[in-house]
């Protein structure tokens, strides 16, 4: 339908607006938002959700103005609009812009498609809108670039500023073509009209310095935004140490902050005051000080500023600790100190320094910076100590169940604990993910509880079974799925321990998966598990030596075991007796 031309006038994109701030699209789980039908930005917002696991209600409207509408009647809590959009129409509803913003486009003017004069027009267009890109000081590009420096408010103006310039390009336009319809008859005029255009390219090549810094200002703000909700996403999963983290917690706020130098992470622990994590300042003296928890300025209830931070110091540390602190930490001239929290209480401080002699000064952005890093260094050890609770939860369960399943069959005594050694040991030398190497770990303390509905006949019989007392001990892998499926927070060690007898060719139970059908860590405890069986003793043999269940292995991988973790267990064993 349209021609367009090549070189972009300007960017828009999309924002989330809603009833209160956000600061992460995570808030919006189970919330309803109000989106556009076939908009190019509703699209992508619910691609952005589907990539990072967020559910959201949805409730499809005609416009943005309709989006912002819904939000001012309750009907939905938050919504995707474009950034001229709500620049131009937020301050009529009660809605609020939101820092959450995707999916730049780039806007161009469109044309009649196939029109002969296309071809004229659009390359004198890009030329000039290029030039005018590198020039400075004329009033169109001035009034851009007050709008591009504001990080999250769009002017007013904007829609006036739009019409303005392209009614200028426009008659621009009009007074080119009249002269290259005239040029035989008004050299003298082109002449003219050519170097009072070259006066003014050289203003507007001026200003595309200035244009092209505030982009480059607005795409570091982009990223560092896209890398504080990658830092956000690791507080949840925890895989990360807690010295990773918080090294990049200090990298992300001296980045976000430029006119910091200095920061620290430090924790009350009792009556002491430990730091954790530092940048700057020399962290492997601060860790070795004996800082008392009265040292620290514990009286801040909120994050603020403090000039001279030292100066207090000096009030609170005897004068020989107060020495070595000094020559720990680097001379700071002004700080933003904020408390660490959990539970209500105070665990610590996050801070960062302006170094002495800067001539720069904190603003209220940069409190509210440190605020939100605070919080999310708060979240990490919130989650920490959760998942810390629920590792000695899952461990009081496993121990309690292998201590019932050992005083009902004696011979199963330090086989579990065996087994989950073995299985722990050989995932950390495949290098598994540290969640998996824990649930393997759990798996193999409780892999034989099922084995609790066996009889004592069957189990400690001294012959061979028969092939219904067999049955009967098969049925031990489902019994203990089923026992541990009861216990919240165990279901998948409950999948891990139905299949550790299964076997390779396909031939084992309880569902007869074969190959990589089988769960690896079912594969790993098989393998651990029939080990320690065969080196231990039983009822109805002696223990097998070492090297002789190593090769009963070998001999039997690639039909009852994976080949290659036989392989590697093989070699840990042989390793480890060496």
């Amino acid at each position: 339908i349209y021609d367009f031309n090549n070189e972009p006038f300007i960017s828009n994109w999309g924002v989330v607006v809603a009833k209160k701030q956000l600061s992460s699209i995570f808030e919006l789980s189970g919330l309803t938002v109000a989106l556009v039908k076939k908009d190019v930005y509703a699209e992508r917002f619910l691609k952005m959700l589907e990539e990072f696991h967020v559910d959201i209600k949805v409730v499809w409207v005609d416009d943005y103005e309709e989006v912002m509408g819904y939000i001012d009647k309750g009907k939905a809590y938050a919504g995707v609009v474009s950034r001229f959009s709500s620049a131009l129409e937020s301050h009529k509803h009660s809605c609020v812009e939101t820092p959450i913003i995707f999916a730049p486009v780039d806007l161009k003017m469109a044309f009649k498609k196939g029109a002969r004069i296309n071809s004229q027009i659009v390359p004198i267009i890009d030329r000039y809108l290029k030039e005018m890109k590198s020039q400075k000081g004329s009033v169109y590009w001035e009034s851009l670039s007050r709008y591009l420096e504001v990080p999250f408010r769009m002017p007013e103006w904007l829609k006036l500023l739009i019409q303005i310039s392209i009614g200028s390009i426009a008659f621009l336009l009009i007074i080119l073509i009249i002269l290259k319809k005239l040029v035989n008859v008004r050299t003298r005029e082109l002449l003219q009209r050519t170097e009072e255009l070259q006066r003014a390219n050289q203003q507007i090549n001026a200003m595309n310095e200035q244009i092209k810094s505030l982009y480059n200002e607005l795409q570091e703000t982009f990223d560092r935004f896209q890398d504080i909700m990658v830092l956000t996403s690791q507080v949840g999963t925890f895989e990360a140490s807690e010295k990773e983290f918080l090294e990049n917690v200090l990298n992300m706020a001296l980045k976000l902050v430029p006119k910091v130098k200095y920061g620290s992470v430090s924790l009350v622990k009792g009556d002491r005051w430990v730091f954790i994590a530092a940048k700057g300042h020399d962290i492997e003296k601060l860790k070795n000080l004996p800082l008392k928890r009265e040292y620290a300025i514990v009286s801040i209830d909120s994050t603020k500023i403090v000039d001279r931070i030292m100066d207090k110091d000096r009030m609170l540390m005897p004068s020989e600790l107060l020495e070595e602190f000094s020559n720990a930490v680097k001379p700071i001239k002004s700080t933003i100190i904020s408390p660490l929290k959990f539970g209500g209480k105070l665990i610590g401080f996050f801070s960062l320094d302006i170094p002495e002699g800067s001539e720069e000064v904190f603003t209220e952005q940069d409190i509210e910076i440190v605020d939100r890093f605070s919080r999310i260094i708060s979240g990490f050890y919130a989650a920490r100590r959760y998942i810390e609770v629920e590792g000695k939860f899952h461990k009081n369960v496993a121990i309690a169940l292998v201590k019932a399943l050992e005083s009902y069959d004696p011979y199963m005594k330090g086989h579990s604990e065996r087994v989950a050694q073995y299985s722990t040991n050989l995932a950390e030398n495949l290098r598994l993910e540290k969640s998996m190497i824990r649930k393997i770990y759990w798996a193999g303390l409780v892999h034989d509880i099922g084995k609790i509905i066996v009889p004592r006949s069957v189990l400690n019989k001294a012959g061979k079974l028969t092939e219904e007392e067999y049955e009967i001990v098969k049925k031990h892998a489902l019994k203990g799925y089923e026992i541990l499926l009861g216990v919240e927070g165990m279901e998948e060690i409950a999948k891990i321990v139905k299949h550790h007898h299964e076997r390779w060719d396909g031939k084992g139970y309880p569902d007869g998966l074969k190959g990589e059908q089988i769960p690896i860590e079912s594969r790993i405890i098989a393998l651990s598990d029939a080990f320690d069986a065969m080196t231990s003793a039983r009822p109805y043999r002696d223990p097998l030596p070492v090297e002789k269940a190593l090769n009963e292995i070998m001999e039997n991988k690639e039909t009852q075991f994976d080949p290659n973790l036989a392989d590697a267990f093989v070699q840990m064993i042989m390793s480890r007796s060496a």
